[in-house]
């Protein structure tokens, strides 16, 4: 049941970013448009239409069967997740650091050989 409450909070902020996400498309279209944005209420039009989709959203995905048990099951599984110490953070990051660097002299070197052909092709 923990799962659940995590879920529902998770799905909060999906609900708050669609609410953002949608009022700034919408002042943006109507914007567009040259349709004037009138604080008729305590909110403008924009702001209500985006409220009812974030509500809407949140609701459906609240009843979606399917989607609330694959949430479920995804934060089961990462409660699973075990993380690396600081020493292993250390290690791999020394790795990435030499992979990078082996990288970069190898391209260094291919850029090298192809510029000269290119200078020696076209001379």
């Amino acid at each position: 049941m923990k799962s659940r409450k995590i879920v529902t909070i998770c799905l909060i902020f999906v609900a708050v970013f669609l609410y953002w996400v949608a009022s700034q498309f919408l002042d943006n279209l109507f914007d567009w448009l040259n349709i004037a944005i009138t604080r008729d209420l305590y909110l403008t039009i924009p702001e209500i239409v985006a409220v009812v989709v974030a509500v809407g959203g949140f609701f459906v995905l609240i009843k979606y069967k399917k989607a609330m048990d694959f949430f479920t099951e995804a934060v089961s599984e990462l409660s699973k997740v075990t993380f690396p110490t600081k020493k292993e953070s250390g290690q791999s990051a020394v790795v990435v650091v030499v992979l990078v660097a082996i990288a970069t002299l190898l391209l260094a070197f291919y850029d090298l050989i192809w510029s000269t052909l290119t200078r020696w092709i076209l001379n």
